[in-house]
């Protein structure tokens, strides 16, 4: 199939409830219902024992017995009962004893009842023989069940089937089967339209099909027990014209005027209804206006926020049916768009990164983020200090954010700048990236993660855990009605685990479906499909024992009339970089072919954010699970579809081809979906292969299927060629041993010898022996291999170099020792790698901070001043480049650019105490006269922001004043727009600073200005000092 997107569309804000009352418009008469001159095939007025079994051209066969009770008034005369029981009904032909609906393209099925029992209860049903249906279904007909009617149109599973209230009472029903849609009629009201144009009669029902009266073709019948009166068939589909009462009309109109609104506030282009819930036209007019116009189709309204202040607009609807008209007038609020600082603001506030502290894995680095009120998007743009383990551009088709770990852990900045129009602002996060695992051993074992029993306790709806060392005899970890993880969050029980291993093998992701059968009463009471959480329950875990706590992830929540979000599965893309999350989900909005209910799948990098649902398997009937692996450069999937379908393609994404059902590969419809759900893929470990002929071993993937008709859990089956359909590679697997819990719908995950040890430890106290490790010292020598050459010493720093000596003797030491323990190895190689990261250079020092990317404006500005020991960074690791400097830092900088001259402390500021950091490097400024307080005051505002004017006194103070340098250089500002700003105090400063190019100017909302009273973030400081430096301390 071809790759689709699922539209997904905002759903209105609450709607305005208060609107003009309009009145009936006499003009407007009922167009007089059409008589019906379409001939009848069966017409059945059950007055008496004659008219039960012939009527029009069709006869009745009464099968069992039957009763004939009062009808729903007296001019009706007798009609219909039926007790409910299976053998008791109506099988009906035409005249000839000959099939009453071959070849019929076009019906239309009228009849009254009156239900006698809330379950369900067949009024009519044709198919094309008596056989019991199974799947594929072909079938129509219609059925009472709690106070509903369902209709359904079955072709080889592709599906029409909706319900429509009906009530307990009598009621009228016609159902109109035409060629294109199928439509319900209930006391001459147009209740449900629906299309179904792959859905014929003659490809239903064929040359030679049967009609009951009374019951279906399932178990016991489903048959009806109740009241049915003056049934009919017409040779054709009859319209409205011919169904819709006159009063029938007016009850349709008034109601569909009672419940037509619209949005409260409209903030975007929208789409005004055409139809009523009762099938009503509905056009529209609007007030002229600048802010909604009605466009050529009647329908689309185009959009535009005022600038200035709200709008409220006026729309009138007539409401028609069959010539019945009424008019309604609704006011809606066109709100005034929102500003650039509040979508930045709102945008800057949501922005995160989940896993910022433990990164073990690629990261989500957005691009663009939706903010509430508007449709404009705030747009994002990514920095990294460290591309070579944390990329910020899209490279090889991957999205930013792909981390590679290092062989020692790393801390990363990445810097997003938020940008709506011309307003944008920057928000860091410094990302722990842990440093990279050594490779996965070899997997030896198993893990299955299920949920179990028959949703009789709390208890059977949560995760449990079984191993096994050959993938044949299973042993349960816990006893039952304990499980290893529970859900108390959403639907408070979960089923259908999935267990994904991360690509680097240290993170494991635990994904199920949010759902209890058990608190829902049942599933008869359930409404799991259509009611049920769109979220998913996540856990993550480092050594599979210790798992986070549960969380909800809403997946569905953006399908459209999403009903549930079941059975995930995940699977990394190595192509993208992400993990595809895929699961089912019951949406009748969304769906194309047949049944609503499809697998759909978004993708994700973290199990946190994930992107819009995309529809992926679209079958003509349900599909409620799917499972996927991949062998060499092909992909193969099994879906519960009414079969177990096996499919394969060369993407992920589309270019599905079906191959073959496991019902077709062993010739036994006892592996059709009517008793296999749940499929799940999985491969053996080396050591469990199948053997060939010549007994090599051959590679061997397992398929395990739910056995849900039979409720006797999974049966399992071998491959060693998915793609060859026959039973030349597929087999039971017969000597499967499962253990004493039953297994139902989950995983089975390869681990090693030492995971496997570690959860039978935790989780069922078995010692198991692990052989000793190997050990390695590979990654120890190539680190010493790549050491720094000795004759470089004189490129560094004396202090950095000592500790990278000592760092490279103990290395060399270990590598020497035939007893050193793999610990000490590790050791030994983190210690030299990090000291080798730590040497300073002389010349060009390499900075130690995470924050300050090497291609950044500054980056030569903060690592001279690095290396002047001018500026410090806030910690070891950090220079903060975009915060703020205040007025003590700055007088620091000029303390330390004089070797930190010690002072006595005098109070010469009222803030500035004998205990502050600052205390020496402000009283000495002060005592040089290179600083002042605020002038009538005692405060020198040392937490102050400095501004530019500020930096340009006090540099041209020290300069003058305190070194005696010349500062003669006039320059001219007043080409800057802003040259008025500069402070009387500042004017000879400033003019000295932009001569000699210390200060320069900075570009504000697309302008070059000298911003003298803007204030200035550290980077900008470093730049400063070094302009200074670089012309009169060289």
């Amino acid at each position: 199939m071809k790759r689709r997107r699922c539209i997904l569309r905002r759903m209105f804000a609450s709607a305005l409830t208060a609107a003009m009352v309009g009145t009936m418009i006499p003009a407007a008469a009922f167009a007089a219902q059409e008589t019906i001159n379409t001939p009848l095939l069966a017409d059945f007025t059950f007055d008496d024992d004659a008219s039960v079994l012939a009527g029009g051209n069709a006869k009745a066969t009464v099968n069992g017995s039957y009763q004939l009770k009062d009808s729903k008034d007296a001019a009706s005369g007798k009609a219909l009962y039926l007790d409910g029981n299976a053998s008791n009904y109506l099988s009906v032909t035409d005249k000839d004893g000959k099939s009453l609906l071959a070849g019929k393209k076009e019906i239309t099925v009228s009849y009254d009842a009156k239900p006698d029992r809330t379950a369900t209860s067949w009024v009519f049903y044709a198919a094309p023989n008596t056989d019991a249906q199974k799947s594929p279904e072909y079938y129509i007909g219609a059925f009472a069940n709690s106070g509903n009617t369902k209709v359904e149109r079955y072709n080889n599973g592709r599906t029409v089937g909706f319900e429509t209230k009906t009530g307990t009472d009598w009621s009228h029903v016609d159902i109109v089967y035409s060629e294109g849609t199928t439509a319900v009629y209930v006391d001459g009201v147009k209740r449900v339209s629906v299309d179904n144009s792959n859905a014929q009669l003659p490809d239903i029902l064929g040359a030679s099909g049967i009609l009951y009266i009374g019951r279906a073709n399932w178990g016991n019948g489903e048959s009806y027990k109740g009241w049915i009166d003056n049934f009919k068939i017409y040779d054709g589909a009859l319209t409205d014209a011919q169904l819709i009462t006159e009063e029938a009309a007016k009850k349709a109109v008034e109601a569909d005027k009672a419940a037509l609104t619209l949005p409260q506030e409209i903030i975007s282009d929208f789409t005004l209804p055409s139809k009523g819930t009762n099938y009503t036209n509905i056009t529209w007019a609007v007030e002229e206006n600048d802010n909604a116009v009605i466009q050529a189709d009647g329908y689309q309204v185009k959009v535009v926020r005022p600038a200035e202040q709200d709008a409220e607009v006026t729309f009138t609807a007539t409401i028609e049916l069959q010539g019945v008209k009424d008019k309604k007038e609704i006011a809606v609020k066109i709100p005034k768009e929102i500003s650039d600082e509040a979508i930045v603001e709102e945008a800057y506030g949501k922005l995160d990164i989940a896993t910022k502290d433990d990164v073990r894995g690629n990261i989500t680095l957005p691009t663009e983020m939706e903010v509430s009120g508007t449709v404009k998007k705030a747009q994002i743009t990514w920095e990294s200090s460290d591309k070579a383990v944390v990329t910020d551009t899209e490279a090889d088709g991957k999205a930013p954010g792909v981390v590679t770990r290092k062989r020692i852990d790393k801390e990363v900045v990445v810097t997003a700048v938020i940008k709506s129009g011309d307003v944008q602002k920057t928000k860091e996060f410094v990302l722990k990236v842990k440093k990279a695992p050594k490779a996965t051993a070899k997997t030896t074992d198993y893990l299955f993660a299920h949920f179990t029993g028959t949703e009789g306790r709390v208890t059977d709806e949560q995760i449990y855990f079984a191993t096994s060392e050959d993938g044949s005899q299973w042993k349960d970890l816990t006893a039952d009605g304990k499980p290893v993880l529970s859900s108390v969050i959403g639907d408070k029980g979960v089923r259908d685990p999935y267990l994904i291993r991360s690509p680097e093998g240290d993170k494991f992701y635990l994904i199920a479906t949010d759902l209890s059968i058990y608190y829902r009463g049942g599933w008869g009471n359930a409404a799991a499909t259509t009611t049920g959480s769109t979220k998913l329950v996540i856990w993550e875990s480092d050594n599979l024992v210790d798992w986070s706590e549960p969380r909800l992830v809403d997946v569905a929540g953006p399908i459209p009339e999403a009903g549930c979000a079941w059975a995930p599965e995940a699977f990394y893309d190595k192509n993208t970089g992400n993990y595809v999350v895929y699961w089912a989900t019951y949406s009748t909005k969304s769906n194309v072919n047949g049944d609503g209910m499809n697998m759909y799948y978004a993708t994700t990098r973290d199990f946190y954010t994930f992107s819009e649902p995309v529809l992926w398997i679209d079958r003509a009937g349900s599909i409620i699970d799917t499972t996927m692996i991949q062998v060499g450069d092909k992909y193969y999937r099994a879906s519960g579809d009414g079969q177990i379908t096996i499919e394969e393609s060369d993407s992920i994404y589309d270019g599905w081809e079906i191959i073959g059902t496991l019902k077709d590969i062993f010739n036994n419809n006892g592996y059709s979906g009517a008793y296999l759900e749940g499929p799940e893929f999985f491969k053996y470990n080396e050591d469990d292969y199948l053997k060939d002929a010549e007994g090599n071993p051959v590679e061997t993937w397992g398929l395990m299927c739910d056995q849900y008709a039979a409720g006797r859990g999974y049966l399992p089956f071998r491959t060693t060629n998915i793609a060859d359909q026959t039973t030349k590679s597929w087999s039971p697997a017969s000597d499967v041993n499962f253990g004493s819990l039953k297994k139902r719908h989950g995983t089975i995950l390869p681990i090693t010898r030492e995971e496997y040890a570690r959860v039978m430890e935790e989780y069922a106290g078995i010692t198991v022996d692990v052989p000793e490790p190997v050990i390695d010292k590979t990654y120890l020598k190539e680190a010493i291999e790549n050491a720094v050459p000795a004759a470089d010493e004189e490129k560094y720093t004396e202090e950095s170099w000592s500790a990278y000596a000592k760092a490279l003797e103990n290395a060399e030491k270990v590598d020497a020792d035939a007893n050193a323990s793999q610990e000490a190895i590790d050791a030994a190689e983190e210690e030299l790698l990090k000291a080798q990261e730590g040497l300073v250079g002389k010349e060009n020092p390499r900075l130690p901070y995470v924050d300050v990317a090497e291609n950044a404006w500054y980056y030569g500005a903060v690592a001279y001043n690095y290396g002047k020991k001018t500026m410090t960074g806030k910690d070891a690791t950090h220079f903060a480049p975009e915060e703020t400097l205040v007025r003590a830092q700055f007088a620091a900088v000029l303390h330390k650019m004089n070797g930190e001259p010690g002072m006595y402390y005098k109070a010469v500021f009222s803030d500035v105490t004998e205990g502050d950091w600052f205390r020496n490097a402000v009283l000495w400024a002060a005592d040089k006269k290179i600083v002042t307080g605020y002038t009538g005051t005692t405060l020198f505002g040392a937490n102050d922001p400095v501004t530019r004017s500020q930096m340009a006194t006090m540099m041209y103070r020290y300069a003058k004043e305190y070194k005696k340098y010349d500062v003669g250089a006039d320059g001219d500002y007043s080409n800057f727009p802003d040259a008025g700003d500069v402070q009387e105090f500042a004017v000879d400063a400033m003019k000295w600073a932009v001569a000699e190019e210390i200060i320069t100017g900075k570009t504000i909302d697309g302008k070059l200005m000298l911003d003298p009273q803007g204030s200035a973030n550290r980077a900008e400081c470093a730049t400063i000092i070094q302009r200074f430096m670089e012309k009169y301390e060289k």
